[in-house]
């Protein structure tokens, strides 16, 4: 139970099992209001708006701690409703992790494919690396997908800033 709560801030909630032997995979994340993410800004990967029902949520070791998102197999997504401020270009930081690398994923914006991303193996599951590329993003309330057509990689956090 939550006590110390603040108005108009979104709160994100996930259950998990465990016990002296082992864990198991936690809950979706639940957001407590609306979770539309400002852009520019940074999008926790965890808190994600929507997602492929074999998408999984585990702990990172990865600077910062927190989550990160995995078990991508082919077509399996994740989505974010984000509010864009202004149309234009912007720098998109995708911070990814995997053993064995990947035939990526594409990010779009509603039908629209912003960008395609093939994933380098960086060395290890929580091995996380920042990938960058530039994208053209339309202004006002959108979702943002990444829609997997490779196997095996981890995402941590996807960063847009204003080019």
């Amino acid at each position: 139970s939550d006590t110390d709560l603040e108005l108009g801030t979104t709160y994100y909630y996930q259950v998990g099992a465990f016990n002296n032997i082992d864990k198991g995979y936690s809950s979706a994340i639940v957001a407590s209001g609306e979770s539309r993410f400002a852009v520019p800004g940074k999008l926790e990967a965890e808190a994600y708006s929507d997602a492929h029902e074999g998408v999984n949520t585990e702990g990172t070791t990865d600077t910062g701690g927190g989550f990160n998102i995995g078990h991508f197999e082919v077509d399996r997504w994740v989505e974010y409703d984000i509010n864009v401020a202004e149309a234009g270009e912007y720098t998109v930081e995708y911070r990814i992790a995997t053993e064995v690398g990947s035939d990526g994923f594409e990010l779009r914006q509603g039908d629209a494919v912003l960008d395609t991303v093939l994933i380098e193996a960086t060395g290890g599951w929580q091995t996380y690396v920042t990938l960058s590329s530039t994208i053209t993003l339309t202004e006002g309330e959108s979702t943002l997908r990444l829609h997997s057509f490779g196997n095996q990689w981890n995402l941590n956090w996807i960063n847009v800033t204003k080019n």
